[in-house]
């Protein structure tokens, strides 16, 4: 999609399916009510302005009000958040206002083997959880959008293929 100039805006586990097509099962994105065009080779880094999307799944960048199609990035680390866990968020609230906060804040828990229990009352046993996901979470959850990875750049991460690609600014 971005690479093509589409900004979904609304990426969330209801928006992703599955089709199985020649015998392969292949990702489709649903929903486009909420994307927006853009030209993928201009380099700034605040082409949107509007709140969009669902609560848990918007970037801090959304909040703020000035963000651009990395703001899908974000939204795919909380769907993989989602799904490694067993269904916890990230950043959670008792409400909306709270959900903004913890987002804003951009700090999540991803405990190493020796860390129990799970955050936030999760039954997931994150020992189990391989460095390379973790790694992997972190980088589509980095707040700095200039420092999140493109889509591209994500799809190369050792994660997908056990080869190390992606370089990773190490204060992340």
């Amino acid at each position: 999609m971005h690479e093509i100039g589409i900004a979904h805006r609304d990426l969330k586990p209801e928006n992703i399916m599955i089709q199985k097509k020649d015998g392969k099962l292949e990702i489709r994105i649903i929903d486009f009510g909420l994307s927006k065009s853009f030209e993928p080779t201009v380099e700034d880094p605040a082409v949107f302005s509007s709140l969009s999307g669902t609560p848990h799944y918007v970037s801090p960048q959304i909040i703020k009000g000035a963000y651009d199609e990395k703001c899908d990035i974000w939204a795919l680390g909380v769907v993989a958040y989602q799904l490694f866990s067993g269904g916890d968020f990230p950043f959670d609230g008792e409400n909306e206002v709270r959900v903004y906060k913890s987002i804003r804040r951009g700090k999540f828990q991803l405990p190493d083997a020796a860390q129990q229990p799970a955050p936030r009352g999760s039954t997931f046993d994150w020992k189990y959880m391989s460095e390379e996901a973790k790694d992997f979470l972190r980088c589509l959850l980095t707040s700095d959008a200039k420092q999140r990875p493109s889509a591209q750049e994500a799809l190369m991460h050792e994660w997908f293929n056990g080869e190390k690609k992606m370089q990773r600014n190490p204060e992340f």
